[in-house]
C-alpha cells in the first residue's frame, strides 16, 4: 500500500495530563501542519487511547487552534457514534491526529466501531495521518506498548499490531523509559524486522518516497534498530540516510 503523506513520532510530553502546554512539540507540530498546504487546516483529534480525556482534549484543541487550525474531536468511549457522522468526520478532515495512551484498548475499540475501514479510506485519499506514542504505533505494522501496565503496573511490554500502512515496527520513549532499552532487543529478534526507535523530541516522516527525521530537541536521536549476525544494532538516523530506501528493505 502506497504511503501518501503520513507522520509518526514518539511522545514528547506536554498535554497528555491536561495541565501542561506542549511547547516542546512546536517545531514538529508546525511542520506537520505545513504538510496540509492550507492556511487553516481541519484537524481531527482522536483521544481514544486516553479514554477521551477531557483535559487532553481541551489542551490539544487550544494548542492547535493557536497554530491556526480548525479542530474537531472524535469521541468513541461510552457513546454511540452515528456511522454517517463518523464517515464525514474522518473523510472531510485534512489531518488526523491520534493521541497517546493505551494502544491495545484503542485498537480493540476501533474494530468494534468499524473505524478501521474508514481510516484505510483516509489513507488512500491522502489525508495526513499522525500521532504520538500509541498514536504512532497504530499506523504502522506494530510497536512496543506498555498497555498492560495500565491495569497492572508490574506487567511487561507487549507488541500491539497496528494498521500496517507502513511496514515498520515502532518503539517510542526510548530515552525516557529505561525498561524499553532492556526489552526491545528481544522484540527485534522475535519479529526479525527493522524498528524505528525514537527518543523524546523526534519525529519520523513518511511522504511518498521521502523518509525524514524532524526534531524539536537538537540533541535527541532517532534510530533504525535491527538484528544482524547475533547482534542488535541501533543505527543513528539522519536526514541523509533517507536518500536511499534500501536501509528499510
Amino acid at each position: 500500500m502506497k504511503i501518501i503523506c503520513s507522520i509518526w513520532w514518539g511522545e514528547i510530553g506536554g498535554f497528555f495530563d491536561g495541565k501542561e502546554r506542549p511547547v516542546e512539540t512546536e517545531a514538529i507540530d508546525r511542520e506537520l501542519i505545513a504538510l496540509t498546504k492550507k492556511q487553516h487546516p481541519k484537524v481531527l483529534f482522536l483521544p481514544t487511547a486516553s479514554w477521551d480525556s477531557k483535559g487532553y482534549i481541551s489542551n490539544f484543541t487550544n494548542y492547535y487552534t493557536s497554530l491556526g487550525c480548525e479542530v474537531d474531536t472524535l469521541l468513541l468511549h461510552d457513546k454511540f457514534v452515528d456511522p454517517t457522522v463518523l464517515k464525514k468526520k474522518i473523510l472531510s478532515t485534512d489531518l488526523i491526529y491520534v493521541g497517546g495512551g493505551n494502544t491495545l484498548k484503542m485498537m480493540k475499540l476501533r474494530k468494534k466501531v468499524w473505524l478501521i475501514p474508514l481510516l484505510q479510506q483516509a489513507h488512500k485519499k491522502g489525508i495526513i495521518l499522525s500521532g504520538l506514542s500509541a498514536g504512532g504505533i497504530c499506523w504502522l505494522h506494530g510497536g512496543m506498548s506498555d498497555s498492560r501496565q495500565f491495569s497492572n503496573k508490574d506487567a511487561g511490554f507487549i507488541i500491539v499490531k497496528g494498521l500496517d500502512f507502513a511496514p515498520f515496527y515502532f518503539c517510542p520513549h526510548f530515552d525516557r523509559d529505561v525498561k524499553r532499552k532492556e526489552f526491545l532487543p528481544d522484540f527485534i529478534k522475535k519479529t526479525h524486522k527493522k524498528w524505528i526507535v525514537l527518543e523524546e523530541g523526534t519525529a519520523f516522516l513518511i511522504k511518498r518516497k521521502q523518509r525524514k527525521i524532524i526534531k524539536s530537541k537538537p540533541q535527541a536521536h532517532a534510530y533504525l534498530g535491527f538484528h544482524n549476525r547475533g547482534e542488535i544494532i541501533y543505527s543513528d538516523l539522519k536526514t541523509a540516510d533517507f536518500q536511499s530506501l534500501s536501509i528499510f528493505s
